[in-house]
């Protein structure tokens, strides 16, 4: 199944009646979009070159889904749990340059998103931007998603550039970003947070119990344990404070126990920056 929304006007979001959750989501962005720029595009002024912007909603349902993948070239994704939605919705926000207003306006009128569902209930989400219609050699073209579900089993969200952030879902959780911060708040299950620059925190639902992975290159990383998680702790940094319970060390490694260390496992690295691990009780 395929929700192909590059027919909808630059203006307007297509919904169903069971996507009005979206259609507020998509209000606040073009409440937030229009502040912003005061205009439907904008012109901006870089090395000489004047280059303009539009952007444009897009949306799409699904009635059913189990996990949801999101890659993202340029922009931040961001994961809530709506207990009002059936299967899942997803609002995006795309913006697309061009070497003048026409060229943006004609590139955002075509951009579109791409959501597809699977056999096994797996949505993978997607943006589509046209090609462009001058030389200029330069692009800044970005989409960020929000994603609402009442429940899902697994989460993968991909960006290049730009924040993650997963709320209240007790998904598996796969995060990626090259250059943005990545914030997990009130899951239980499996977390895989890697980030090349930005700060990672992370905050476990009571009764998470799986295996924990957080790496940054360059950001502090901050990891919340409810008192039923149990396991082993290990973490390093280049440059940093390291705080587990139980331990201190002013950088290199340092490793705990926490209960049953056969439980489950939790490994944290930064290269330039601190590492602090809480356990609720401790």
């Amino acid at each position: 199944m395929t929700h192909d929304c590059s027919t909808a006007p630059v203006d307007l979001v297509r919904t169903s009646a069971s996507g009005r959750g979206v259609a507020r989501i998509a209000a606040r962005m073009l409440a937030l979009a229009a502040a912003a720029l005061a205009l439907p595009g904008c012109v901006v002024i870089v090395d000489g070159d004047a280059r303009a912007s539009a952007s444009v909603l897009r949306s799409a349902t699904f009635a059913e889904a189990s996990a949801v993948e999101v890659e993202g070239d340029n922009g931040s994704i961001r994961f809530e749990r709506d207990p009002a939605v059936t299967g899942v919705a997803i609002a995006a926000d795309l913006r697309c340059e061009g070497a003048d207003q026409a060229e943006a306006d004609a590139r955002a009128a075509e951009a579109r998103v791409v959501a597809e569902r699977d056999a096994s209930g797996r949505v993978s989400v997607r943006a589509e931007f046209p090609a462009k219609r001058s030389e200029r050699g330069w692009s800044s073209d970005s989409a960020s998603f929000v994603i609402r579900a009442a429940s899902l089993e697994r989460i993968v969200a991909t960006t290049s550039n730009g924040r993650i952030v997963i709320k209240q879902l007790g998904a598996a959780i796969e995060a990626r970003s090259s250059n943005g911060a990545i914030d997990i708040d009130g899951v239980t299950g499996a977390v895989d947070a890697r980030t090349s620059n930005g700060r990672i925190e992370v905050v476990l639902a009571e009764g998470a119990a799986s295996d924990i992975s957080l790496a940054t290159s360059n950001g502090a990383v901050k990891l919340d344990l409810p008192a039923s998680w149990q396991g082993s702790v290990r973490a390093t940094t280049s440059n940093g404070r390291i705080e587990l319970p139980g331990v201190e060390s002013r950088g290199g490694s340092a490793e705990t126990t926490i209960g049953d260390a056969t439980k489950a496992k939790t490994v944290i690295s930064t290269s330039n920056g601190s590492v602090t691990v809480r356990r609720a009780g401790n």
